[in-house]
């Protein structure tokens, strides 16, 4: 055989040559494209744990969609969690006897819940992205007790860029709405503020930080106890709290965590936050799918629990003194690029909330 190649015209053998190398090439792309689309398509669904002793991890409620997509959590006095859905705007409440209903409207009316709070009327407030893949400003509804659906805010239309990339929502004390804003343009970086008498406009704007390039405050949680609201920012990795002054103004920032003065190696993409009645501060590090505990005392922050399926938002409640987590699985949101080759993935089913427990509570 070789014999006979060799004895072929030179222009042919380079043909040859060059042809057997292009079906080697071709079969190792094919061979690579095959393996890393069944990687994706296949990988096992992550089962939460803990990281540290005295805290248990389990499944609290698996939701009923396969476009659930929790992005955001929120908790009443009575213990009634509740979340929504980033694709539908479909939006649930779960008892402490976890009985879980949809609540009428909701995929009728909200476009892409990204945020949930509950405030000191009683009323659970809605942050509605509209669209959840585009910059289109937003809505804020409430949701009463009778399940009574409500626009009270509407940013759309000529208001429309007046939030670009709303994230998160809280209440304070007084009423008083915040909303974080990731913002495209660079003056966004902010949280916007309406009153109760109507009255609105950027209550905070990201401080400047050395080298960075942009900013990203994300999560919000309202602390009653110290009067303070605080800040994640998903870019940066930072956690601010921003006392709120008697007059309703911003007091001065303070840092309670940054990544870069740690030796924290991998970004952990800082998202919800929330606060419980010791003070510590809670926060889903959506980067690295773990929970983090800023304990005050020791000004130090510890991961309790990791390998969730997208921990979007976590909270605390009073009640059951247990934080829940929002499983967002976002990776089937976008294609995963394999090579060339844009891959539809499907999420891990079912989406679901995960509870975080104090060992012996």
């Amino acid at each position: 055989m070789l014999q006979r190649v060799q004895a072929l015209p030179k222009p042919v053998r380079i043909g040859l040559f060059v042809g057997v190398a292009l079906a080697i090439l071709l079969a190792l792309v094919l061979v690579t494209l095959a393996v890393g689309v069944a990687i994706v398509q296949n990988s096992p669904r992550l089962v939460s744990v803990p990281l540290v002793a005295g805290y248990e991890v389990s499944e609290y409620m698996p939701l009923p969609d396969e476009d659930a997509f929790p992005a955001a959590i929120a908790v009443d006095a009575n213990g009634t969690i509740y979340t929504g859905s980033y694709v539908s705007g479909a939006v649930w409440a779960i008892t402490t006897n976890r009985v879980m209903v949809e609540i009428p409207n909701t995929r009728e009316q909200i476009g892409s819940v990204t945020g949930l709070t509950v405030g000191p009327d009683g009323l659970l407030y809605v942050l509605d992205r509209i669209s959840p893949l585009q910059a289109a400003g937003a809505r804020v509804w409430t949701i009463a007790p009778d399940e009574t659906l409500t626009l009270l805010h509407d940013f759309t239309g000529s208001r429309a860029d007046i939030l670009e990339l709303p994230d998160d929502i809280a209440l304070d004390g007084d009423g008083r709405i915040y909303i974080s804003d990731r913002g495209i343009n660079p003056n966004n970086n902010i949280i916007y503020r309406i009153a109760p008498d109507g009255t609105e406009g950027v209550w905070w704007q990201s401080p400047p930080v050395t080298n960075a390039l942009s900013y990203a405050p994300t999560g919000l949680a309202y602390d009653a106890e110290r009067s303070a609201l605080y800040v994640t920012d998903s870019t940066l990795d930072i956690l601010y709290k921003v006392p709120i002054n008697p007059d309703g103004s911003a007091g001065e920032n303070i840092v309670l965590y940054d990544r870069r003065q740690g030796n924290e190696p991998t970004p952990p993409g800082f998202d919800g936050v929330t606060v419980d009645d010791q003070g510590r501060v809670f926060l889903a590090a959506l980067g690295t799918n773990r929970i983090g505990m800023y304990d005050p005392n020791t000004g130090l922050l510890t991961y309790i629990a990791g390998n969730f399926r997208g921990a979007a938002d976590v909270v605390f409640s009073p009640l059951t003194q247990r934080l829940y987590v929002a499983n967002w699985d976002q990776r089937s949101l976008l294609p995963t690029q394999v090579l060339f080759l844009a891959v539809e993935t499907r999420p891990h089913l079912p989406f679901a909330l995960d509870v975080i427990t104090p060992t012996g509570s």
